[in-house]
């Protein structure tokens, strides 16, 4: 009940004419086998009726016209609930701390928004058909009652057998697909290992070998899951034909001969199950699709369920951005505990106590895992303050202000991801132009409509184009991680003596990591990161 549940709680508009023109199209398909009935019993074939062909047809134009209301509305209004949950998903995600999002299983997240999300969309169409089957054969049961109450009867417990059989097999299904999902996620899981771990498995043919077979052995697991899947189903469609056709004999042969029921009767009941048959078949099939949308519905609010219980750090509305010039940054006591759950560590950064201004270069420099990195983290909001208090301009902020204090910050990652576009500002042209041409990127890519034309660079090429971003973004405070460690002697002196100078001159205040004690002459203050305390001490030696 997953699907009727999401729809009870997102649908926007009353459901009255979608529901009015559901029973519309029943009640034409009841008429037409009203009408067939009518017309074969009570009519020679050779002389029928003006208005009985006219109404037929009248019936027919109507019903499709009802069915395609009924598809279409019915559809469209999945489809805005479907954009509706995944735009709210996305902007929750935005919402959550850092810490949160590395946490979360980003897979099954994508799997969720992206190809569950789309298959609400895709199977929607089969639920409005559920509907009109359901009450097609509520209809036309009424119909063979009005007929002979007594054949109704058997009708009605031809039905009960039917749902009870179904019913049975249906907890059968619903695991059999619960596996199937499970499978499908493990075999994405696998792929996307081999893909990004491409080089380590094409320089590793037994590591590439064992991968192949992780696949195959999951892909034929998922195969298997479906075979019995498709097994399950199949039985069921055997099961209610059988059912049909035993009780249809029933009707034929038995209860005539019990109730003395007349001859007209019985054939007009025959053909009405005869009719719904052909429904209950169709129904069995859309219930399918109906349980596999209940479960990918339900699969996304226990998501949501999960994203609300995360910690948050950005409130609803856009902040507004520090307007005022930057003096000061101070770090005044600050601890941040870095919690792995699943590793089961914990390393503590701080008490730090950092006091920077505007116009200055700091490094940060310290042997691997001194917490360098995660205390850059710290340093531009991403990593939220259990103790202590990040100042800037001698006023303090709190938790429930980093978003705004992150709009300080320009950052270029060691992990740094880089964007397609330029998104959330407009770029100046000619300076970007500009700084491509001063960092060796004239001719491998450009920037054009607030896009580069491609990306596919060298590792280095791509680092500077970070750095190009960063500093289009024009902010006070600029925070590089090991930039210039992929780079060449040209471009890491260009880095160290002319790009962080000019910065320096431009007012901003620039904190960078790096091992490169040949340039630690060119800050101004230096720190020594040791387990996560950062300890100043003086550039002079390398001056």
């Amino acid at each position: 009940m997953g699907f009727l549940t999401l729809i009870r709680r997102e649908a926007s508009t009353s459901f009255a004419m979608f529901i009015g023109m559901g029973i519309a199209l029943a009640l034409a398909d009841v008429s037409i086998v009203m009408i067939i009935n009518h017309v074969l019993w009570k009519h020679d074939i050779r002389s029928i009726p003006l208005q009985y062909p006219v109404l037929f047809a009248l019936l027919a134009v109507g019903r499709y016209y009802a069915q395609a209301y009924v598809v279409r509305v019915g559809g469209d209004e999945v489809m805005r609930i479907i954009h509706v949950v995944r735009v709210r998903l996305i902007e929750k995600v935005r919402r959550i701390d850092m810490k949160s999002v590395e946490l979360t299983d980003q897979s099954n997240f994508l799997i969720n928004v992206v190809s569950n999300v789309s298959a609400i969309g895709y199977l929607s169409f089969f639920v409005a058909i559920l509907f009109k089957d359901v009450l097609q054969i509520l209809f036309t049961a009424l119909y063979i009652y009005t007929l002979s109450p007594s054949q109704f009867i058997v009708v009605a417990a031809m039905m009960t057998a039917i749902a009870m059989k179904y019913w049975e097999a249906a907890s059968r299904i619903d695991s059999r697909m619960q596996a199937m999902q499970l499978s499908d996620e493990k075999f994405l899981s696998v792929a996307s290992e081999l893909l990004s771990g491409f080089k380590e498995a094409k320089m590793n043919r037994p590591l590439s070998d064992a991968i192949g077979s992780e696949i195959r052995k999951v892909s034929w697991q998922s195969f298997r899951d479906n075979c019995i899947l498709r097994g399950n189903v199949l039985r069921s469609y055997g099961s209610a034909e059988l059912i049909v056709f035993a009780f249809l004999g029933l009707l034929i042969f038995v209860e005539p001969q019990i109730t003395s029921t007349p001859n007209a009767i019985v054939i007009k009941v025959a053909v009405a199950v005869t009719f719904i048959f052909g429904v209950v078949r169709e129904a069995m099939g859309t219930s399918t699709e109906f349980m596999i949308i209940g479960r990918i519905a339900r699969s996304l609010t226990n998501m949501e369920h999960q994203i609300d219980r995360l910690d948050r750090d950005e409130p609803d509305e856009a902040p507004a951005s520090l307007t005022d010039r930057l003096e000061t940054l101070e770090l005044r006591n600050v601890v941040y505990d870095n919690i792995d759950v699943l590793a089961k560590t914990r390393f503590t950064i701080g008490p730090a106590n950092m006091a920077m201004k505007a116009g200055e270069i700091v490094f940060l420099t310290g042997n691997n895992g001194s917490g360098k990195s995660t205390l850059l983290r710290v340093v531009c909001g991403l990593y939220g303050i259990h103790a202590g208090e990040a100042v800037v301009n001698g006023v303090a902020f709190g938790p429930d202000q980093m978003a705004r204090y992150r709009s300080l910050f320009s950052v270029v990652f060691a992990d740094y991801y880089l964007f397609t576009r330029l998104y959330g500002h407009q770029a100046d042209q000619e300076r970007a132009e500009r700084l491509l041409e001063d960092l060796g990127l004239s001719g491998k890519t450009e920037l054009k409509d607030g896009a580069f034309t491609t990306l596919r660079l060298s590792s280095g090429q791509r680092t500077r184009i970070a750095l190009v971003v960063a500093l289009l973004e024009d902010r006070p405070i600029y925070i590089f991680d090991e930039w210039a460690a992929d780079q060449d002697p040209f471009f890491r002196d260009r880095f160290y003596r002319r790009i962080l100078p000019d910065l320096r001159d431009a007012g901003k205040l620039v904190i960078a990591v790096t091992h490169d004690k040949e340039f630690f002459g060119c800050c101004d203050r230096l720190f020594d990161v040791q387990t996560g305390v950062p300890h100043e001490i003086s550039p002079e030696p390398w001056r």
